[in-house]
């Protein structure tokens, strides 16, 4: 038996941009970097995927300008992150001087990241495990358990890794459903996805755990104010691409959960 149909796609070129700033302020070759995403998917309004992380690095962003700092920040809001590709943060990467990315000393990511990858055989660029371990004693001194979170393709922050730049951030967990030791970590039932709304019509406000969002705008806040004051006890910066890329990573990804 044959069957015939027709397919229609609606293929377009759509032209968008990412938002940069940086403070006039602080070091300019001793930089941290501050990243969310700013495009949602289609089939859903994308309140915690991605306005999450976008408003609580705005926020961020606000609140630091009422202050005098030692090290500059740059803040960008990426375009396109769910294009396969990461046009926004890919394209500001490849349009570094190797002398700019040197001045990049941290990049921290805010769509659903990170640990710093060593526990699972891919770790990040000298300086990433830094960054884990201060999120961890915000957390811990906050009373909140942590567990270590693999990195993979799937955000902004694998230009970076892939260019040798110390990584991190945090994740409130997505399309992963919690085993059971995690479940005696942090309560809930196991076998239920972090987030059972990830990319679906569901994300809405509702969906926001609000107390877990102000938690982890704070832990921000903490990080990005500690180095934007210090980079004491932090790696020198090396501008040795990493050994192991996570594009591949994202292209393997893309295929389950584009």
């Amino acid at each position: 038996m044959f069957a015939s149909f027709d397919v229609y796609s609606d293929l377009r070129n759509i032209t968008s941009s990412t938002l940069i700033a940086t403070t006039k302020s602080g070091d300019h070759n001793n930089k941290l970097v501050v990243g969310a995403h700013s495009n949602g998917v289609l089939e859903g309004p994308a309140i915690n995927d991605v306005a999450s992380g976008l408003v609580g690095v705005y926020e961020v962003a606000k609140g630091l300008s009422n202050y005098k700092i030692k090290n500059a920040v740059t803040f960008a809001f990426w375009t396109a992150q769910q294009a396969s590709y990461l046009p926004g943060s890919t394209h500001f990467i490849k349009n570094l001087t190797p002398a700019d990315n040197a001045k990049i000393r941290a990049y921290l990511n805010f769509d659903l990241k990170h640990g710093d990858g060593k526990a699972f055989g891919t770790p990040g660029p000298d300086g990433s495990t830094q960054i884990q371990n201060l999120f961890q004693r915000y957390f811990k001194a906050a009373g909140t358990s942590t567990i270590p979170k693999e990195y993979d393709g799937r955000s902004d922050h694998v230009p970076f890794f892939d260019a040798g730049i110390p990584v991190g951030g945090t994740s409130t967990g997505r399309d992963v459903q919690k085993a059971p030791e995690q479940a005696a970590i942090f309560g809930g039932t196991a076998g239920i996805y972090y987030d059972p709304c990830f990319h679906l019509p569901c994300d809405t406000v509702k969906n926001l755990n609000l107390d877990a969002w102000i938690l982890h705008i704070k832990g921000i806040a903490e990080v990005v104010a500690t180095y934007a004051n210090s980079w004491d006890g932090f790696p020198k910066r090396t501008t040795s691409a990493a050994k192991k890329s996570l594009i591949r990573t994202r292209d393997i990804n893309e295929k389950s959960y584009a």
